[in-house]
């Protein structure tokens, strides 16, 4: 009973409540925002006419949802729309509330005065049909094998990565995307204000490597590719750096300052830091044996692995080396690696390494 009552006292003072929902504290609600405004849920302003990196608004042509939240001002907010409709949003005590339905494509505008006399600030978010990838474009869940939970990001910038449309390094790829109402249902031969979609509702839209945004919420990725026959061998690679590796006892082992420059050749070539790996051995388990296992230097993750020291070069097992890139910690510290995967097949060996904006 005890234990209940603790778990009652702590939803009770962790989970604001308005109106029978949750409300979603993807920003601070406070004043103190550096934006001067914070939404209670949508729209997520940090983003483009198409999107960014960084996140998408949350809002899709058709829905109708409650705008509310703080703002430093006691004068009416405005939306304005891409059509120059404005609706104005009234303030009180620095909190605003008002349905509205986002029934236009494209751009929109957030704009209020502050108290004080400052200038009037402006904020651009955008409203996209829904779209949804479907074949043959290959998503960055393909490449990985599987869904990384540390790539949804849905809860805080609605994005997830793992649906982000992908591409092989230098290279392009067109991103079929079957485009829908609020219902779901397919907007045949509509013309947008950056595609127009056939008699079944599909869109296509050219995307190359150094893309980050398709459409919406969609995004592009690219992937690097690097593949070695059974002897270790070097048979094929997206980018021009080599790495050199040993084939002993069927693993594969690569040269570990030679897959850090490939992995991140821009800052090698601009002289920046590239991870440096320690090499260590703990008898984890207690049982007289050592457990040999890698560090990078700034992150300080730990992952178990296979070393072998040749001319004074440390190569290490490459599942230990994609592993270790591959952890979401690792690629907020460098260059936003979305994951990494290794398939064997019985001529050859491929390595993928996923990067997101």
């Amino acid at each position: 009973i005890f234990g209940v009552i603790i778990i009652l006292l702590f939803l009770s003072t962790a989970l604001p409540f308005a109106e029978g929902r949750i409300f979603d504290f993807r920003t601070h609600k406070n004043l103190s925002s550096p934006l001067g405004i914070t939404f209670d849920n949508v729209p997520h302003l940090y983003e483009s006419p198409r999107g960014n990196a960084y996140g998408y608004s949350g809002l899709f042509v058709g829905d109708t949802v409650k705008v509310s939240g703080v703002v430093v001002s006691e004068t009416p907010l405005e939306i304005i729309f891409p059509s120059g409709k404005t609706v104005k949003i009234p303030v009180s005590n620095n909190y605003f509330e008002k349905e509205i339905t986002f029934d236009e494509e494209g751009k929109y505008k957030v704009r209020f005065t502050p108290s004080g006399g400052v200038p009037i600030i402006e904020y651009n978010f955008s409203v996209c049909f829904k779209a949804i990838p479907i074949l043959p474009t290959k998503l960055v869940k393909d490449i990985l094998n599987g869904v990384s939970e540390a790539n949804d990001e849905t809860r805080l910038k609605f994005v997830n990565w793992n649906d982000a449309c992908v591409t092989e390094e230098g290279k392009g790829e067109t991103a079929f995307l079957l485009i829908v109402d609020k219902n779901g249902n397919p907007l045949t031969d509509l013309k947008g204000k950056y595609f127009t979609t056939d008699k079944y509702g599909i869109a296509t839209i050219p995307f190359s490597s150094s893309d980050v945004n398709i459409y919406g919420n969609i995004k592009a990725a690219k992937y690097d590719k690097v593949v070695f026959d059974k002897k270790g061998n070097l048979i094929y690679s997206s980018k021009p750096e080599k790495i050199k590796t040993i084939l002993q006892d069927n693993t594969l082992y690569l040269n570990e300052k030679e897959f850090f420059s490939y992995v991140f050749p821009e800052a090698r070539k601009a002289g920046k830091d590239i991870p440096i790996i320690t090499d260590f051995s703990y008898d984890l388990t207690n049982v007289g044996i050592a457990d040999n296992y890698i560090s990078e230097s700034r992150t300080n993750i730990a992952i178990p692995a296979k070393v072998i020291k040749k001319d004074n070069d440390t190569y290490v097992n490459a599942e230990a080396l994609l592993a270790l890139i591959g952890y979401r910690q690792f690629a907020d510290a460098y260059f936003g690696i979305l994951g990494t995967s290794i398939r064997y097949y019985p001529d050859r060996i491929e390595i993928y390494i996923v990067e997101g904006g």
